[in-house]
């Protein structure tokens, strides 16, 4: 099997025009991914615990960092070392899936090393929680850690605190979104939930699964957060979980009810709920940063939830807010995927150029990017032999993989009730780069 494998990939190379690594990029084998890969413009930091006293890997960062001597010293405007712009990244997943060294081709990676490669930047790719472990909530604590150990520590690693833009994609654009508009990026707002997870262990199929209990409490707002965010990225995000509740019952089974818990109505975990009701009282809670969000041609039938979240959010700034800032939205096509588009599936790794160009141009315009980098992408060469072992030959299936229902279908094919509950098994492996 090995050899048939090992077959394939070399004709995968071939027709893609792969060359094999050479000698300056480092060779990679079967046992090392490209997060190891250290690019001469980038420096990395790995695994830094945001969490204090935690001993969860999904309570880890991985932080990018444009090197200063690649910095073109002729200009103008020196770079200081604590005056970095900063990406602050969270992935997508289905709430269950996902990392931010994601096994596909390390995608996550490859993109911070090209952000940072573009322009001088920091860029932080972050870990959470999965479903059913924990629900979105928790999800949500955690990014919100994440984003105050940021706060607080990156100044050491040469960031400037109060220059981040927050991305994510598909449920990590849900997450951040959510704890925006939902939660106003306070921990307090966050606690005043209390979680109970009843934890099936025997396999028991008539034990409760999820329950949420709700503390009413004043709602709080971290004006110091949210002081800190000039601009929201969000890509193929989902903003109305009730409407992807109710196309099918494997996705609400499988996709649905292990990150929201059961419930008849999942308005209040939608972002676009909380825009609407903003609307509706005509008035904001604080002032909105700019945001650009962004669908696939083929985008998991997401596509009208991003183009009315956008348009709602552009209403209610043009309304109501009295600082004034743009909500761009774009709609790709070119065949491009919910994968795709970010350098999952078929990508191999590569994020679909227009969008990438247009991240880089909405980060320049939303925060003060100096331009003082030499202009010149690097060239990806580097491969994860151990990913291509484990997915080659699913490409061609997952390609055809174009909404929610498709997703739900392949787990009920690929994983029994026990694989389900266990974050880390060889099914994983398989599913992973597309949820």
């Amino acid at each position: 099997m090995s050899h048939l494998l090992y077959f394939l990939w070399g004709q995968v190379k071939k027709q893609f025009g792969f060359d094999d690594e050479d000698e300056e990029t480092s060779q990679l084998n079967a046992n090392t991914s490209a997060k190891d890969f250290v690019n001469k413009r980038v420096e990395v930091f790995k695994d830094v615990t945001y969490l204090k006293d935690s001993k969860d890997y999904k309570h880890q960062l991985n932080i990018f960092k444009t090197r200063k001597h690649v910095i073109n010293e002729e200009n103008s405007t020196p770079i200081h070392e604590d005056n970095l712009p900063v990406i602050f990244f969270v992935h997508g997943g289905s709430w269950r899936r996902g990392d931010r060294t994601h096994r596909w081709f390390d995608v996550y990676s490859r993109m911070a090393t090209r952000l940072c490669s573009t322009f001088p930047c920091i860029v932080v790719n972050i870990s959470y929680r999965l479903a059913p472990t924990v629900t979105y909530r928790e999800q949500v604590y955690d990014l919100i850690q994440a984003f105050t150990f940021v706060r607080k520590e990156i100044k050491t690693f040469g960031g400037n605190e109060k220059n981040i833009i927050l991305m994510g994609h598909s449920a990590g654009s849900h997450l951040i979104a959510c704890a925006l508009l939902q939660y106003g990026m306070s921990l307090e707002n966050v606690n005043i939930c209390e979680v109970k997870l009843s934890v099936n262990d025997k396999k028991d199929k008539s034990e409760e699964p999820i329950h949420l209990e709700v503390k009413e409490k004043e709602f709080i707002i971290d004006k110091e957060a949210l002081n800190c965010i000039r601009g929201i990225i969000l890509l193929c995000p989902v903003t109305d979980v009730q409407n992807v509740s109710q196309r099918h019952f494997l996705v609400r089974k499988f996709i649905v009810e292990p990150a929201f818990g059961i419930s008849e109505n999942y308005e209040k975990c939608s972002p676009i709920y909380y825009v609407q009701h903003m609307l509706t009282n005509g008035k904001v809670l604080f002032n909105l940063p700019p945001f650009y969000i962004c669908n696939a041609e083929s985008d998991l039938q997401l596509e009208e939830q991003g183009e009315q979240f956008a348009t709602l959010l552009k209403e209610l700034v043009e309304k109501y807010q009295e600082k004034k800032v743009n909500i761009t939205y774009k709609r790709f096509k070119d065949g491009t995927n919910h994968f795709t588009i970010v350098g999952l599936s078929k990508s191999m790794g590569k994020m679909y150029d227009p969008l990438f160009h247009e991240i880089v141009q909405f980060i320049k315009e939303t925060l003060h990017v100096p331009e003082t980098l030499v202009h010149e992408e690097v060239t990806e060469t580097f491969v994860d032999n151990s990913v291509i072992e484990n997915n080659v030959l699913l490409t061609e299936n997952r390609t055809s993989l174009t909404t929610f229902e498709d997703v739900g279908k392949l787990i009920e094919e690929q994983e029994s009730e026990e694989i389900f509950e266990k974050q880390t098994t060889e099914h994983d492996n398989l599913f992973y780069q597309y949820m």
